[in-house]
C-alpha cells in the first residue's frame, strides 16, 4: 500500500490524472473507472516501471494468490531474463502536444511516467518525473495515456503511432470499446470548436457534451454505455438557443423540426418578442 493509503491493481477502480497548466505541472485529481458501490475499496494501477520491481507486487484483486495477478506474472518473467536496458521508440516528429497543457507527449510506448509523492498526512503531493528507458538522440519524451483511455469519446494521439493510428493497439482498443469502425473515427469524432460551425451536429437529445476540465474542453458521452458503431454523435444546443433567428437544426426531428420542444420554445420565445416590440415600437 502507498502513502495514500491506497491499494494498487492490475484491475484499478480510480486513477490520479495531473493537471498542467503552461506546461508546469499543477496538481491531480482521482478519477474513477467504474461505479463505485458502497464497500468498493478505491484502487490505483501500479507504475508504468511495475516489470523492474525487485519485490513482488500487492494487487489487492489477487492478495491471497498473487501468482495469478497477470501483472505480476509479466514481472517475474521480466525477472527471470537476462536485463537489457530498454531503449525508448522514436515518436514521430509531427506529433502534436497534448491539449492539456502537458510538457510531455502521450504513447502506447512511454518512457517517462510521473511519480506521485504523498506526504505522510495525505496532503497535496509533490512528484518526480521518472524515465524508465534510455531515450535516443532526437527522441521525446513520452507519458501513458489516462487509465481511462479505452472509454475516451476522442481519438488517441500517439507519439509513436501519430500518423498512422490505426496501427497504435490502445487506440484500436479504444475504437472497439466505443463500437466504431477505424474508417469512420476521424470523421464523426472530430473535437468541435466553440462556435455553432462545430462539425459535430445537435440535438435536443444529446448524446455528447462538452466539459470544462481546468485548461481545455473535453468531449464526452452522456450515456454510460458504448455509442453504437453508425449513430450520429450530438451536442446539446447554446444556451442561447431561444434567441435564434432560424429554426434549430435537431438531429432528432430533422424530419419534422415543429415536434422538436426546444424549437417549440424558440418559436414562443420569437413571437413573445415580436409582440413587445409591436407594443413598444
Amino acid at each position: 500500500m502507498n502513502p495514500y493509503y491506497l491499494h494498487c491493481s492490475c484491475r484499478p477502480t480510480s486513477f490520479f490524472r495531473p493537471f498542467f497548466a503552461n506546461g508546469a505541472f499543477r496538481g491531480v485529481s482521482n478519477v474513477v473507472l467504474q461505479e463505485m458501490v458502497p464497500g468498493t475499496f478505491f484502487t490505483i494501477p501500479f507504475d508504468p516501471n511495475y516489470k523492474y520491481s525487485e519485490e513482488p507486487l500487492k494487487c489487492l484483486d489477487h492478495i491471497k494468490n498473487m501468482s495469478e495477478c497477470p501483472m505480476e506474472q509479466e514481472r517475474r518473467k521480466f525477472q527471470s531474463q537476462p536485463y537489457v536496458r530498454p531503449v525508448s521508440a522514436i515518436a514521430s516528429p509531427t506529433a502534436p502536444m497534448p491539449t492539456d497543457g502537458s510538457p510531455w507527449r502521450r504513447s502506447c510506448q512511454p518512457n517517462t511516467f510521473i511519480k506521485l509523492n504523498w506526504r505522510p498526512d495525505g496532503s497535496s503531493p509533490g512528484h518526480n518525473i521518472i524515465t524508465f528507458a534510455d531515450i535516443r538522440p532526437g527522441g521525446f519524451h513520452m507519458t501513458p495515456f489516462d487509465a481511462d483511455y479505452a472509454h475516451s469519446i476522442a481519438p488517441l494521439v500517439c507519439a509513436i503511432h501519430h500518423e498512422d493510428m490505426g496501427q497504435c493497439p490502445m487506440e484500436v482498443e479504444r475504437r472497439i470499446n466505443q463500437g466504431i469502425l477505424p474508417s469512420d473515427i476521424e470523421m464523426s469524432l472530430r473535437a468541435p470548436s466553440l462556435d455553432r460551425s462545430a462539425p459535430l451536429s445537435r440535438s435536443c437529445e444529446p448524446n455528447m457534451f462538452m466539459k470544462h476540465n481546468g485548461l481545455s474542453l473535453i468531449i464526452k458521452s452522456v450515456k454510460r454505455e458504448a455509442i453504437p458503431k453508425g449513430t450520429v454523435m450530438t451536442l446539446p444546443f447554446d444556451a442561447d438557443y431561444k434567441t435564434y433567428e432560424n429554426p434549430l437544426p435537431c438531429v432528432k426531428h430533422l424530419g419534422n423540426i415543429d415536434a422538436c420542444p426546444l424549437e417549440k420554445e424558440r418559436k414562443r420565445y420569437a413571437a413573445q418578442k415580436k409582440k413587445v416590440a409591436q407594443a413598444y415600437p
